[in-house]
């Protein structure tokens, strides 16, 4: 009975010694880490479904630093999707790519999600209108430097100023705040009080050369 258990102990020994070169258990596969290792490749096809199913910011200041290495930076994704229909999404995509045997539970995908893969906030915008009307924004400001130069020196001075940033420009083209948001229908530009400002900005001797900035 002492020679059995000898040999048990041995043998339940060689099992989970673990070789110091593959770091895994001596009488596992070569193509295997643990029992129940997720497909590496199924992983990283997970990470790309992360970047793939949610929106890079249109910001370049929004980059998340590397937990691992402080120098490095990747640009936000922002998370729009529920979680719930990213599983659906994510699972469709890998029985897609390789067939019925691709499983994958919730767990094992908020495994794969990078750092950069964030949660908006409350003050995080999910559309791209703030980022057209920067856009618009800049075209307005270049027009108007343009039409500046092109007018005679005298009639500048009398030029209405143009707001200094994306903000300012919204703060004047809509009617004040009643609380923490704008009028609804001052975003609409339905508003009959503040839906015409955008006309203050500019005089007809603007209008006359303007189109010398339009490109």
């Amino acid at each position: 009975m002492r020679q059995l258990q000898s040999v048990c102990y041995l043998l339940c020994t060689a099992i989970i010694a673990v070789c110091s070169e593959t770091k895994r258990p001596a009488l596992f596969k070569d193509d295997e880490t643990s029992a129940n290792a997720y497909d590496p490749l199924w992983g990283s096809f997970l990470t790309d479904c992360w970047d793939d199913l949610t929106r890079a910011s249109e910001c370049t200041s929004d980059e998340a630093k590397d937990p691992d290495n402080s120098g490095f930076t990747h640009r936000i994704h922002w998370i729009n999707t529920r979680l719930d229909d990213l599983c659906d999404m994510m699972l469709v995509l890998g029985k897609e790519e390789f067939g019925d045997t691709f499983t994958m539970s919730k767990p094992t995908m908020l495994l794969y999600k990078k750092y950069y893969h964030r949660y908006p906030g409350r003050n995080t915008c999910l559309c791209r209108y703030h980022q057209g009307f920067d856009h618009h924004f800049q075209a307005i400001r270049r027009w108007k430097n343009a039409a500046r130069l092109a007018l005679p020196a005298a009639k500048r001075a009398s030029l209405v100023a143009m707001p200094d940033t994306p903000k300012e420009l919204r703060e004047f083209l809509m009617c004040p705040r009643q609380g923490k948001y704008y009028g609804w229908k001052c975003c609409q530009r339905k508003c009959s009080d503040c839906s015409a400002k955008l006309g203050t900005l500019f005089s007809q001797d603007w209008l006359r050369v303007g189109a010398i900035g339009c490109v």
